[in-house]
């Protein structure tokens, strides 16, 4: 008997029905799940949480499945995995099959795992809606692929219910949650959460081991990869572009540089590529804007931010896998993984909150000047040693009503800015703010 016919029939579920779940329970290291959607909706719609493998989606879907049998009993949901379906017809026929046998009187759910497995999804998702067999139903899917679960979602206009948001990022684990498994007075605990890249799978290689440990690499390379090929971008050109904005570093870079020092026939080309890198929650693309003007900068070079720092650190030249191996960097690229490190938590931070639209994390111009990065009407500046706020008095003359937070190892604290240290920075929530 299988999960779906025991939930439809109130059985007992077993470890084997939800495996990630399962899992889990039995890990050392249990990290807080939290992107923004602690509760399910109560009422019918289609939400959508996209993001890389091996980041606990998964485990989380399965959790959702779990609590919602146990509160809600028999006849209450049924969980599909898209990796073991053929196609959207195959879909489609066991999501018909399986929702006219659900408690008519409550709120029914369908959980699909990893549902970009699937070719032509959305179709399943349109008939089945179309059909009135799923308008009294919450729908919950989640997605690695992001560029075709975006695309899919789109095409359901009308069809994913009232709900006041129905796309979500799974995002990387918060440091707050890394540093309940680990000491928050450790001066160097921000290292080992900056080498997991907030990944659950390499935060427990690094708390129990004290480096990243092979396999974990393997699957985040596999990721990217798949990702890559996917596209049906070369496998070969889409490693030297990224050798080459790893190399570039936190300075900005034309697309036609990029194109031209990676081996590719121009900027539109090298353009492609960084989509797949974006659209895969892998890379960003940081364009400059004028605070002053209210305005982007055409024709500018951008930076290119990587805000998932373990897919960063797995395509290195250098095996940086350990605290040791970080702070044998030179200094120079020590502060580029800082400054990595600082985007990847304010992209976090704007994913968590539902603002995917606003979060460009522009660089700030003015002048000769410039500043990191503006994340939700606030500027940041990152950097690896001291600063000092008459450092950024232009700054305040330039903005005077713009919040500056530089992230250094001084901390201050004027009326228009601060200095803070990147422990404190990570552990803070808008809501400290």
């Amino acid at each position: 008997m299988n999960i779906n016919e025991k939930i439809l029939r109130g059985g007992e579920l077993s470890p084997n029905d939800l495996p990630a779940l399962a899992s889990y329970r039995q890990q050392n290291f249990k990290f807080e799940v939290d992107f923004g959607l602690s509760t399910l909706p109560t009422e019918p719609g289609l939400i959508v949480v996209r993001g890389p493998r091996q980041y606990g989606k998964s485990t989380w879907l399965e959790t959702m499945v779990s609590a919602t049998y146990d509160s809600q009993g028999q006849a209450s949901c049924f969980y599909l995995n898209g990796d073991d379906l053929i196609d959207s017809r195959d879909l489609f026929q066991r999501c018909e099959a399986l929702v006219s046998q659900l408690n008519p009187h409550k709120l029914r759910h369908i959980f699909i795992d990893e549902i970009t497995s699937v070719e032509n999804w959305q179709l399943a998702l349109k008939r089945l809606w179309d059909m009135g067999l799923t308008k009294d139903t919450l729908i919950v899917t989640t997605g690695s692929h992001a560029e075709d679960l975006i695309s899919g979602a789109e095409r359901l206009p009308g069809r994913k219910g009232k709900l006041s948001r129905t796309q979500f990022i799974f995002t990387p684990l918060s440091y707050k949650s890394f540093c309940e498994h680990s000491s928050v007075e450790d001066p160097e605990n921000w290292i080992k959460y900056l080498l997991s890249g907030g990944s659950p799978v390499a935060a427990s290689s690094l708390l129990k081991e004290g480096l990243i440990e092979p396999y974990v690499i393997e699957i985040v390379r596999d990721w990217i990869l798949g990702a890559i090929a996917k596209s049906g971008r070369a496998r070969s050109r889409a490693l030297s572009l990224l050798s080459q904005l790893s190399l570039r570093g936190a300075s900005p870079i034309s697309l036609a540089k990029a194109a031209r020092e990676s081996g590719l026939a121009n900027n539109s080309l090298a353009a492609s590529y960084i989509d797949v890198f974006v659209s895969a929650l892998f890379l960003h693309q940081s364009q400059p804007y004028d605070l002053q003007k209210q305005r982007w900068i055409p024709r500018k070079e951008s930076k290119f931010p990587f805000i998932n720092l373990l897919g960063a650190i797995a395509f290195q030249s250098d095996r940086v896998f350990s605290v040791d191996s970080f702070k044998a960097m030179p200094p120079s690229r020590q502060g580029v993984f800082l400054e990595w490190l600082v985007a990847q938590e304010l992209w976090r931070r704007e994913m968590r909150q539902g603002r995917e639209l606003e979060g460009a994390l522009p660089y700030l111009c003015h002048g000769k000047h410039e500043i990191d990065f503006l994340s939700n009407g606030e500027a940041y500046e990152v950097k690896l040693g001291s600063a000092s706020p008459e450092e950024f008095f232009w700054f305040h003359k330039a903005f005077p009503k713009t919040f500056l937070t530089v992230i250094c190892n001084t901390p201050f604290e004027t009326k228009w800015s601060r200095g803070v240290k990147i422990q404190d920075f990570l552990l803070e929530t808008e809501v400290n703010r």
